[in-house]
C-alpha cells in the first residue's frame, strides 16, 4: 500500500498529543516512533497552540519510521548518512546525541556516535592538548592539530563506516573549525577552506542540526560545571563571534543545516529534532 499524507486535528498537553480520530493515535512530543501498530511521521512546523492540525505521514507498514528508514537504506545499497550536531557552549548537543543513539539504535539502524576532536586514540590525544592546554597555543598550531585530528578520524572512523552502510553521528566537524577558529580566533576563512579542501575530499554532512541559543544562555547553563575547558572560559563576545558564524553557515547552506531553538525545554527541542528528522527523510534526505 501506498504512504498516505493526512491532515488531523490534534490536542495537546505536557505528556502526549493524541490524533482526534476512532484510533485516538498517541504523538509523543520528541519522538519519531508515534504508534508501534500503525506508526506515524511528523510532517508539520513546530506548534505552540495547545490545538489545531498537524499534518502527518501514515507508513503502511508494521514497524516504526526509523527501522524503516533504516530498511530503506540498506536496500538502496548506497553509503551510509552522515550527520552533525553543532553549536555553541551550553547548547545540549551531549544530551540531544544520546537521545538520538537511542532513537536510531532502537529502529535497529547501524550507527556510529563519534566527536571532534576525538573519536581515534590520535585524535582523543589531540583533544587532551587542545581543551587542556593552559597556556594556550598558537593559532596556527591549533588549526593545524585540528585537521591533523580530522585526517585520522575520516579515514579511521568517517569514511569506513559510511562505506560499509553505517550511519555516522558526530558532535561537531568542519563547521566547528570555521566558528570557532575562524570566527572567534580569527583565523581567515580563505585559509580554513584550503585545508577543509585538501583533507575532505569532497566528503560533506548529509544534515547538521545546529543548536542554536543566546550566548548567555548558554554560558549560564555551563556555569554550573564543576570545570570548563580553555574554550569554554572564553569571553562572552568571543562565544557570540562563534555564533554568528554558526548562523551565517547555516543561511548559506540551507538545504543541509537546519536551525534547532536550543533556549526551548529538552522536550520541545526533542520534538523539533523529530520532526527535522521525519521531513528530512520524506523529502528524500535518506535516499
Amino acid at each position: 500500500m501506498k504512504d498516505l499524507l493526512l491532515t488531523v486535528k490534534f490536542t495537546y498537553d505536557d505528556k502526549s498529543m493524541h490524533e482526534k480520530d476512532e484510533n485516538s493515535i498517541a504523538i509523543f512530543p520528541g519522538h519519531v516512533l508515534l504508534n508501534e501498530a500503525e506508526p506515524l511521521a511528523l510532517h508539520s512546523e513546530a506548534l505552540g497552540d495547545k490545538s489545531g492540525t498537524v499534518r502527518v505521514l501514515r507508513i503502511n507498514e508494521p514497524n516504526s519510521f526509523m527501522a524503516r528508514l533504516a530498511e530503506k537504506q540498506a536496500a538502496s545499497a548506497a553509503r551510509g548518512r552522515f550527520i552533525t550536531i553543532e553549536g555553541i557552549e551550553g547548547c545540549g548537543k551531549t544530551t540531544l546525541i544520546a537521545h538520538l543513539r537511542h532513537l536510531f539504535e532502537t529502529a535497529g539502524c547501524r550507527i556510529v556516535v563519534t566527536r571532534e576532536p576525538g573519536g581515534t586514540a590520535l585524535g582523543e590525544e589531540v583533544r587532551g592538548l587542545f581543551l587542556g592546554r593552559e597556556d594556550g597555543m598558537a593559532v596556527d598550531a591549533e588549526l593545524l592539530l585540528l585537521f591533523a585530528a580530522r585526517a585520522e578520524h575520516l579515514e579511521k572512523i568517517i569514511r569506513p563506516a559510511l562505506a560499509a552502510g553505517k550511519w555516522v553521528l558526530c558532535d561537531r566537524f568542519t563547521d566547528a573549525t570555521y566558528a570557532y577558529q575562524g570566527g572567534g580566533r580569527g583565523i581567515p576563512e580563505e585559509r580554513i577552506a584550503l585545508l577543509e579542501s585538501w583533507i575532505r575530499e569532497g566528503l560533506r554532512p548529509d544534515l547538521t542540526l545546529l543548536l542554536d541559543l543566546p550566548v548567555e544562555t548558554g554560558l549560564t547553563r555551563i556555569g554550573r560545571r564543576e570545570t570548563l575547558d580553555r574554550f569554554e572560559r572564553k569571553e562572552h563576545a568571543f562565544h557570540e563571534r562563534v555564533r554568528a558564524v554558526y548562523l551565517a553557515l547555516a543561511a548559506a547552506q540551507p538545504k543541509r543545516f537546519r536551525v534547532v531553538d536550543a533556549s526551548r525545554p529538552l522536550s520541545e527541542v526533542k520534538y523539533t529534532v523529530g520532526r527535522i528528522l521525519a521531513e528530512w527523510f520524506y523529502e528524500g534526505g535518506a535516499s
